[in-house]
């Protein structure tokens, strides 16, 4: 898996060697990837990582993205997929919300 690393190594692009391609509204894909992203950089502190880790093989692909901030505690997992859902922030990062 190949890697790349920006803005001062906290944000990290992991891809498998060769191009993944799915079928999907690419506005859409980015627009969720960009919000994972941006929540991920919200809510990690600086000295943390964040990885976006791009897979794929004959069966599926798959984008995540993890990092090491605190997380979204147990009791707000049901509102992540709400359109408005959020849970209060716990001081990781900056204060706020995150869903």
């Amino acid at each position: 898996m190949a890697s790349v690393g920006a803005t001062g190594e906290r944000v990290r692009l992991e891809q498998t060697p060769r191009a993944v391609r799915a079928l999907c509204d690419a506005n859409v894909i980015g627009r969720v990837i960009a919000n994972l992203v941006a929540n991920a950089m919200k809510f990690t502190p600086e000295s943390g990582r964040i990885t976006v880790r791009v897979e794929g093989d004959a069966v599926g692909q798959k984008v995540s993205v993890v990092d090491t901030g605190s997380g979204i505690p147990s009791e707000y997992h049901d509102k992540v997929f709400e359109k408005f859902g959020q849970a209060e922030a716990s001081g990781a990062g900056r204060s706020g919300r995150a869903a």
